[in-house]
């Protein structure tokens, strides 16, 4: 017999539970920035791994040079190629394999099969050979040396006592090599195509991706964080800027009954929308009411602007306009710190 009533309710409610413990698992064992294991959800399961058989490999790396590359070029640069390093990661190595970020730069894979050291060796060629250079978008090259080597986990004990092999061959391997030397650039590695990639990647990640034309839509919040920088302009330049109120009531002076209020509002923000300029900035100040701030205008232009939305407004009805008036109002000189 099919579950009804109650029955259905709470295996609906099982269900959402065991969703939500494995979306808050996920979180609990993944590495924010680049989506691989943290290092607690490697300990965990190469522990259980390695209890059940006694047996695998590890693989540890990291980045040679990599503090200096963020503190030379901006942590923008640096999690990007952290982030990307992840990405290939996954795709390199096989899904029975587990795959970590377990420190700041540093990276730890584990295979619970076993495999010969010639393939071993060859896998850590292959990691080492495909991140000689990073290539990251807007154009940008980084060209990266790391640290790799493995150890055996046959007769280890646990997550602990494998990576401390392979991170001791690490640390060997760099003292064989003599880091430390004092070429900068030699020792970074790092090949950028100018000095200003970081804040060409910032300028990017601030910028709009899409611009529409006309004036910029804003919350009311961030149109009053806008009008206070404004403010702060005009104490330091011979500038002007102006607010207006454009307000939607009807012919007896009240807000326009809801059923035609959400429609009026949209016709008169895709006017004021339309009708300013670029660098003009309007929010929706309440359910009847536009607010715009126009900088850099003289004040005999004022009417000229809200003029001009308002018959924008009023030329978007056929009918002759019986239910909806439009209202401007706004100061008439510029708004002032002390006023």
């Amino acid at each position: 017999m099919a579950p009804q009533g109650k029955d259905m309710d709470t295996q609906g409610t099982i269900r959402r539970l065991q969703q939500e413990n494995e979306s808050y698992r996920h979180l609990a064992e993944t590495d924010w920035l680049t989506g691989l294991y943290n290092r607690g959800a490697m300990q965990q399961y190469v522990n259980a791994a390695l209890k059940r058989r006694r047996q695998g490999n590890m693989i540890v790396f990291d980045l040679d040079y990599f503090k200096r590359v963020n503190d030379r070029y901006g942590h923008i640069v640096g999690d990007r190629v952290l982030q990307t390093l992840g990405d290939v990661l996954k795709k390199m190595i096989p899904r029975n394999c587990l795959i970590g970020r377990v420190g700041g730069d540093e990276f730890a894979i584990f295979c619970s099969e076993p495999c010969a050291p010639e393939e071993v060796e060859e896998r850590c060629a292959r990691i080492r050979g495909r991140f000689r250079e990073i290539q990251l978008a807007g154009g940008v090259r980084i060209r990266m040396s790391m640290t790799i080597a493995w150890a055996d986990g046959k007769g280890c004990r646990d997550y602990n006592e494998l990576f401390d092999l392979a991170d001791q061959k690490v640390v060997e391997l760099k003292h064989q090599r003599g880091d430390g030397r004092s070429d900068t650039q030699a020792a970074l590695g790092v090949e950028l195509q100018a000095v200003n990639q970081d804040i060409r990647l910032i300028v990017r990640d601030l910028s709009e991706k899409d611009v529409d034309e006309g004036a910029y839509c804003q919350d009311y919040e961030t149109f009053r964080r806008v009008f206070r920088l404004e403010l702060r302009r005009m104490q330091r330049k011979d500038a002007d800027v102006y607010l207006i109120l454009f307000t939607l009531t009807d012919r007896d002076n009240h807000f326009i009954a809801i059923h035609k209020r959400d429609f009026e509002m949209e016709l008169l923000g895709e006017e004021i929308r339309k009708n300013l300029r670029l660098g003009d900035v309007y929010t929706q100040y309440s359910s009847c009411q536009y607010l715009v701030m126009v900088p850099d205008v003289k004040e005999q232009y004022i009417d000229v602007i809200a003029d001009r939305i308002r018959k924008a407004y009023y030329g978007r009805h056929e009918a002759p306009m019986e239910h909806v008036m439009l209202h401007k109002a706004y100061p008439l000189r510029p708004i002032v710190k002390d006023e």
